[in-house]
């Protein structure tokens, strides 16, 4: 059949008789077809006149005619009149699966650098403040060797309540202590070790503790649960559990892209992307919110390292108001050559 057959055998007339065939309660006017959808869809707009054949009538005809003959739907495919039906689309990723999780190589004899920018909270009965302190730790390959850790402390404090003099009188100016520490496994300043004694936990990891944990997000979520004790409302102390490991800045790829995924999980998680840490650097940001604080942790969609984090009080307690930032950080990571060394980016 020719492409001129086609169309001679399809007239205005044939057209009408084949919607004639159609059941009586199949409305097939256009126009009125179009001002229920009006109606269904909030429109106030008076529907424009149809042209005589629109997607509506041909696919009127070809559900007519297709009872009698199925060659028909080949015959309208041909007249091109259609126009196709654009995909769905997807639906959006959130930036937590978009997130890759990748560590610098460290050989033998090399050091990984943790260093730790940051306002952290002080306080007593009578005052409060922020200190600006800075830590940084070499963790050797094999954790069994020596670790290092030095703490600066600026001498720059923010009261929160209180005095300078308060705190002076009750001498706790100075809360964090500044120097240089040695240890094994990294148990600075702890008179019974932790790491390396089978007594790790999740504020102080070691190896065997992080290779117990599953890399499967809904195992780690039911691990975290089970964790997940005290004061703290159960779905806030999931999240700070997991914010203690990663602090810690040692745990491994794999199981930070587990803990994201799990976190994920938190009915009343939030997540926001471009959120800057105290240094600038940008990033992912997964925040929840508890009974008296918003806490933040920010990650590098690039490498999944846990960048920085931000707690800020949602309630006046303790003498603190509300929406003051009391703990805000940043953290960078590096492979050096010896202990005291700077990475170079």
């Amino acid at each position: 059949m020719s492409e001129q057959n086609v169309h001679e055998m399809w007239s205005d007339d044939d057209l009408d008789l084949a919607l004639a065939a159609l059941r009586s309660d199949v409305d097939t006017d256009v126009a009125r077809l179009a001002g229920i959808r009006g109606e269904l869809f909030g429109s106030t707009d008076t529907p424009a006149p149809a042209p005589s054949r629109t997607w509506i009538r041909w696919a009127a005809v070809a559900a007519a005619v297709a009872v009698l003959v199925g060659a028909v739907f080949v015959v309208l495919a041909r007249r091109g009149d259609d126009k196709p039906v654009p995909p769905a689309t997807p639906p959006a990723v959130s930036p937590i699966e978009r997130i890759k999780a990748v560590d610098e190589p460290q050989r033998p004899g090399q050091f990984r650098y943790v260093g730790t920018h940051g306002w952290l909270l002080g306080q007593s009965d009578t005052f409060a403040y922020v200190a600006e302190t800075t830590t940084t730790t070499w963790v050797p390959a094999q954790e069994r060797q020596d670790w290092m850790q030095r703490r600066t402390v600026s001498g720059q404090r923010k009261f929160l309540f209180g005095t300078e003099a308060d705190a002076r009188e009750q001498d706790a100016l100075d809360m964090w202590p500044s120097g240089t520490w040695h240890a094994r496994c990294g148990d600075f300043l702890l008179e019974q070790p932790l790491r390396c004694t089978g007594k790790a936990y999740w504020g102080e990891p070691d190896e065997e503790f992080m290779d117990s944990l599953p890399r499967d997000p809904q195992q780690l979520y039911d691990r975290l649960s089970a964790e997940a004790k005290g004061g703290q409302s159960h779905e806030h102390r999931m999240f700070t559990t997991a914010a203690d490991l990663l602090r810690n800045g040692t745990a491994p790829a794999d199981l930070r892209l587990a803990l994201y995924r799990a976190l994920a999980k938190l009915p009343h998680l939030e997540v926001a992307e471009g959120v800057a840490n105290l240094d600038g650097r940008t990033g992912v940001s997964l925040a929840i919110t508890g009974s008296a604080t918003h806490e933040v942790i920010i990650v590098d969609p690039a490498t999944g390292q846990f960048i920085g984090e931000r707690v800020v009080t949602t309630i006046a307690e303790a003498g603190v108001a509300a929406d003051e930032v009391i703990v805000d950080t940043a953290v960078r990571y590096g492979v050096v050559d010896q202990q005291g060394d700077e990475p170079a980016h």
